[in-house]
């Protein structure tokens, strides 16, 4: 009995141990994406025009209050492809690579199914939260990218959505060298990798850009903006 308890014991470990791995994964995934991949530039190998131009070009639209130029759609959604085939790809061999090394011995049916799943509601979340992180209500048909949700007026006060909210403007605010806050749905691998800030700073990079003619860039290094002058609508 003493043996069978033990065991039942140690899955039940390794199981959690499985969710815990799972997610730190996912989040460290996300923050290479979007570090690498999104914000790639030409000159990198790593650049790609659908992913990394649109993202690049999703910054440029982005305004010093959070909001977006002309409620531009430009670089808001995830389209069905990267996440359904790219993410459920990865995803599978993620999980089964953490099952065997656990011995949790998921079959690699289950494997697939939840790969999908994640890999789907990731996609609805991101088109839920990232286009209310910039006060625009999309209109686009199915075909374009995973639905999205309006989110209820008293949601928008959860404190786990407005820190989100923040770590995203935060995100976009500050610039150059002191670019920051790269995971958007699954914290965790800033604080790791050393790139998550809460406030908005940029002195050495104001500095470096006082001749920048961009009145975007002009506006920010005059107001020295806060955070909590931005409200979450």
């Amino acid at each position: 009995m003493d043996f069978l308890e033990k065991r039942s014991k140690s899955q039940n470990t390794n199981h959690i141990a499985f969710i815990i791995l799972s997610y730190v994964s996912l989040s460290c995934t996300e923050w290479l994406y979007h570090k690498y991949i999104m914000h790639a530039t030409k000159e990198s190998i790593l650049y790609t025009k659908p992913l990394s131009q649109s993202h690049l070009n999703h910054h440029k639209t982005v305004l010093n209050d959070g909001t977006v130029v002309s409620n531009s759609h430009i670089g808001m959604i995830f389209s069905w492809l990267p996440a359904t085939v790219i993410m459920s790809i990865y995803g599978t061999v993620l999980f089964y690579s953490l099952s065997k090394a656990l011995t949790t011995n998921y079959s690699l049916k289950i494997i697939i199914i939840m790969s999908v799943v994640i890999s789907v509601f990731y996609g609805i979340i991101w088109n839920t939260v990232h286009p209310a992180f910039h006060d625009i209500k999309l209109k686009y048909s199915i075909s374009e990218g995973f639905p999205s949700f309006d989110i209820p007026q008293n949601i928008k006060k959860n404190p786990i959505l407005i820190w989100l909210w923040k770590n995203h403007i935060c995100h976009h605010l500050n610039k150059g060298n002191n670019k920051c806050n790269y995971n958007i749905i699954l914290p965790f691998a800033d604080f790791i990798m050393g790139t998550y800030e809460n406030k908005i700073d940029n002195v050495d990079y104001c500095k470096l850009n006082i001749n920048n003619k961009d009145k975007k860039i002009k506006n920010l290094c005059k107001s020295k903006l806060e955070i909590n002058d931005i409200v979450f609508k």
